[in-house]
């Protein structure tokens, strides 16, 4: 309905502001994809909750996109690279409806109303950092002021089971335990203790840093992905910032450095992202990239959970045009379009006790009340004072 659309509409477009701003650039991509093309940027899991049919003409298996990413990776790989390439990097932004075929949790939407950025093209700790800031940026001009900026790395785990000689059927139950921080669990399912210790690796970077490096089972396989998180967690320099070694990443196209935002009132995460070097191989050509997505209805949850409403747009006026007087109350609203004021005339005769209702029913800040026809304000100077005493009382719209 309208008040919910105008709210959903407002947070997109404070995210993408943000974007903006920081100089990314927009793309769009389709919502219906060849399956064996969106297949390619997908793993096992992934692919299980495309939503698919069979396009009517051609017989070919098509799918709705769960996921923007592998759709800008496919972009990348066919015009981005080459000779004929513009040089790197490229930040590129999106915004757009992703569709799953099960809900990523328990009571979440299928239909998901996404704003993502990816800066391809970089392989540095200042890109990495680039994104991170750009995300808790853009969640800031929504209104979310008090963030938690989760660091991980999407290496860590994968190398902690091979080091701990996990075999494939029993990660579930590892990833699992993990992902509670339940190090009692993690013992269990991989006894050895050196898993078992990523559950308690989460906290103030230094701190989880000094405790990793302490760990032999750990320490060596790890070297390189703490030193990224290490150069990554001073450019960022964020006293938001909590590292979280143990929290193995949804999307397995991730092979760095890995990020969520929690807001408080959102029990997922308001965005989350990372690097993902090889992603865009996958559609031919070798490109390395990071970015991140933000989800509007957790942002939206934990706005109302904090009692805050989204920037509104510019105030709405209503035009009540006096019989006779329907030419003078369309030259009243062409004003105040031109002035940035969204403003419509009324179409049905009514006093103005009734035109205040109707306009504080359908969104609109404040009316304008011509004078009827014959009266000596009834002129072009009478109806802009009017207009400008409406603007000055006008209320934002939701």
């Amino acid at each position: 309905m309208p008040d919910d659309a105008l709210r959903r509409r407002a947070v997109a477009r404070a995210l993408l502001t943000e974007i903006r701003l920081a100089g990314y650039r927009p793309v769009i991509t389709p919502s219906l994809e060849l399956l064996a093309t969106l297949e390619r940027g997908l793993d096992e899991g992934a692919r299980r909750g495309v939503l698919k049919l069979v396009e009517p003409h051609s017989g070919e298996l098509v799918a709705f996109r769960p996921d923007v990413t592998p759709q800008i990776a496919r972009l990348a790989a066919v015009h981005l690279t080459g000779p004929a390439a513009p040089p790197p990097p490229h930040r590129l932004a999106y915004d757009g409806i992703v569709l799953r075929s099960r809900a990523r949790t328990a009571g979440a939407p299928r239909e998901v109303f996404q704003v993502g950025v990816e800066l391809l093209g970089v392989r540095t700790p200042e890109a990495d950092a680039e994104v991170v800031a750009l995300a808790a940026r853009a969640a800031a001009r929504c209104g979310l002021d008090r963030l938690t900026i989760d660091v991980g790395h999407a290496a860590v785990v994968d190398a902690a089971l091979r080091a701990a000689g996990v075999p494939a059927d029993g990660a579930p139950a590892v990833l699992a335990a993990l992902r509670r921080k339940d190090a009692r669990g993690v013992e269990e399912a991989a006894p050895g203790g050196a898993l078992a210790a990523l559950a308690d690796l989460y906290g103030p970077p230094a701190e989880v840093l000094a405790r990793a490096r302490a760990l032999p089972a750990l320490a060596g396989p790890l070297g390189p992905a703490l030193d990224e998180l290490e150069a990554l967690c001073a450019l960022l320099d964020d006293p938001r910032v909590v590292l979280d070694l143990g929290e193995p990443r949804a999307a397995s196209y991730y092979t760095g450095p890995t990020f969520a935002l929690y807001a408080p009132g959102a029990a997922e995460a308001v965005a989350a992202g990372g690097r993902y070097d090889d992603l865009v191989a996958r559609y031919g050509a070798p490109l390395p990239a990071t970015g991140f997505a933000a989800d509007l209805d957790p942002i939206l949850r934990a706005l109302d959970a904090g009692g805050r409403v989204p920037a509104a747009p510019p105030p709405a006026l209503l035009v009540g045009a006096p019989p006779g007087s329907h030419a003078r109350a369309l030259a009243v609203a062409a004003r105040a379009r031109a002035r940035g004021v969204a403003c419509a005339v009324d179409l049905v005769a009514r006093d103005a006790a009734a035109r205040a209702a109707y306009a504080a029913a359908h969104g609109f800040g404040a009316v304008v009340e011509l004078a009827p026809a014959g009266d000596p304000d009834g002129d072009a100077a009478g109806d802009a004072a009017r207009l400008d005493a409406a603007l000055a009382r006008a209320t934002p719209s939701v």
